[in-house]
């Protein structure tokens, strides 16, 4: 035992020794790549470490990712099968020495770790993934990758059953390899997910084990090279959709929608009071205002919440009161948005993310209105209260997910099973249109407002928001409301801010690593309006 905690305590110390050793398994590989006029960059963590850092992540024990098209992956893959000492580099694929269920091969070297008085040899691996084509088109695209998913999960469990050494694994081991084996299952993967290699998509993302981000070839090559440690690595021509450090046009684009944010909130913050409602700021606002006085400098939303009974009145009243400049989007004023909350939108603005991008409704800078709605008192009840509440959100996500528009871009059906994701793409889309909304919200609504009549009758209940994300307070730390100063603004916060943000976000005074300090994924905004604040 003491060993084994002189040895951890060592590998801590001995963590440069283990990042030089990867920066020389990075350096063999450059080098074979050059020899063999190979391409490989950077993705993932290793990306982002490098992007940000110039060197490692701060969290520990980060795998180093590395991608290669196709037919680079293959040769690098067939020089590495039959190693040369020149490199001082090896191939090992994962499966064999482990149950956990990748496909992806590794390049290692042994690095010599002093623990006290003796030498120990530890392995540190570089991960390799080969990027493939994939269909442009949107029905075949979304068919393909749940085909592939299938693929990756028969895989998974293939490989479970042929590693494990639990007694009912060996035994059905016994019976299914003589159906099927895993290195047959690998072949069947490799061979769906090369389906495309011979046509010129220009979209790449790796497809087995875990899905990465889908870019254009264009962002991919030709590859820039970033400084990391005392090496240059390779890094895709636009990064953006892994990471994006904060530039000075992302700055300016920030605070200038952070000053219609803050239009929004005084409006309904005059609103609120002059229709004797409560409200509290919440989530990244709350954070802001306690840790910065204002924005979260990288944040460019308004989040408030209401007790349900609150945000009920404000929405059957609040339009007499609102400005003409502003919209309250419900699901009665406009069905067709996805959200099981509310938002004050602006008139004449745009805010375009990935998600709402194709989808109909008013697309506007906003502030969000999240209601509150009490817990069950019991923790058997609100274990299965919460339970039931998170199966109502994924239905009606699922709803919302599946009602998209048709594609705007059509391409020919030129194959059998290209006709079929078609036909599948389009049945679903009309299958689901037929759903409103409003049954999956109604049904949702209901189920989380049940407890709600305690919230006079209890002195301890709690209350919570179940979306975006699970978030609570007991009604004693939320009432009554006090007020605080959020940029020029006075705005109201919980009686005891510290206890929801210590809920939500634990150490909530310190600032994240860099590469966390990003906001929403905005593809465009504009906001053409006069603002007086």
């Amino acid at each position: 035992m003491k060993t084994t905690l002189k040895k951890r305590r060592q590998y801590k110390i001995d963590s440069e020794k283990i990042f030089e050793t990867k920066l020389e398994i990075l350096q063999s590989i450059e080098n074979i790549c050059i020899d063999n006029q190979l391409t490989y960059f950077a993705f993932g963590k290793l990306l982002i470490g490098c992007v940000h850092y110039g060197k490692e992540l701060p969290e520990e024990h980060q795998p180093w990712d590395i991608g290669l098209l196709r037919p680079d992956y293959e040769k690098l893959v067939n020089i590495l099968k039959n190693p040369n000492e020149d490199y001082g580099i090896y191939l090992d694929q994962y499966y064999k020495n482990t149950n956990y269920p990748s496909p992806l091969y590794r390049i290692g070297k042994v690095c010599e770790i002093n623990i006290g008085a003796f030498f120990i040899e530890e392995p540190c691996w570089i991960f390799i993934s080969p990027f493939d084509n994939v269909p442009e088109d949107f029905d075949y695209f979304c068919g393909y990758i749940r085909k592939m998913r299938r693929k990756n999960q028969y895989y998974a469990w293939i490989l479970k059953v042929f590693t494990s050494k639990n007694f009912q694994m060996k035994l059905l081991k016994c019976i299914w390899k003589k159906i099927d084996q895993p290195q047959k299952a690998f072949a069947r993967r490799e061979q769906t997910a090369k389906m495309f290699s011979d046509t010129s998509n220009c979209k790449v993302g790796r497809i087995i084990f875990k899905k990465s981000e889908i870019l254009a070839l264009t962002q991919l090559l030709p590859v820039q090279n970033l400084s990391f440690g005392n090496i240059f690595l390779p890094c895709p021509s636009d990064y953006s959709c892994w990471t994006a450090p904060m530039s000075l046009s992302l700055k300016k684009q920030t605070l200038e929608i952070q000053k219609v944010v803050l239009y929004v909130l005084k409006e309904f913050d005059r609103v609120c009071r002059l229709l004797n409602l409560g409200y509290f700021i919440c989530g990244g606002t709350l954070l802001g205002c306690i840790r910065h006085q204002g924005f979260i400098p990288w944040d460019d939303d308004i989040d408030v919440g209401m007790i349900r009974e609150d945000y009920e009145r404000f929405l059957e009243e609040a339009n007499k009161y609102l400005d003409s400049h502003f919209f309250l989007q419900t699901r009665q004023s406009d069905p067709e948005i996805p959200y099981l909350f509310s938002k004050i939108r602006v008139n004449n603005t745009e805010y375009i993310t990935q998600y709402n991008e194709n989808r109909n409704f008013h697309k506007g800078i906003c502030l969000d209105i999240f209601p509150f709605d009490v817990l069950p008192p019991v923790k058997k009840k609100c274990d299965k209260f919460l339970k039931r509440a998170k199966r109502l959100i994924r239905r009606h996500n699922l709803v919302c997910n599946k009602q998209l528009p048709e594609p705007s871009i059509k391409f020919p059906e030129t194959t059998l099973e290209e006709k079929w994701w078609h036909f599948i793409g389009k049945a679903q889309r009309k299958l689901f249109k037929q759903i409103p909304l409003k049954f999956t919200q109604h049904s949702y609504i209901k189920h989380v407002t049940r407890y709600n009549y305690l919230l006079h009758q209890l002195d301890n209940c709690e209350v919570a928001s179940f979306v975006p994300t699970y978030t609570h307070i007991k009604i004693k730390d939320l009432l009554p409301y006090r007020e605080m100063t959020f940029e020029h603004l006075t705005v109201k916060v919980p009686y005891c801010p510290d206890v929801f943000l210590s809920m939500q976000y634990h150490d909530y005074m310190q600032l994240p690593p860099v590469h966390r300090q990003e906001g929403h994924e905005l593809i465009r905004y504009s906001a053409q309006i006069e603002i007086d604040l």
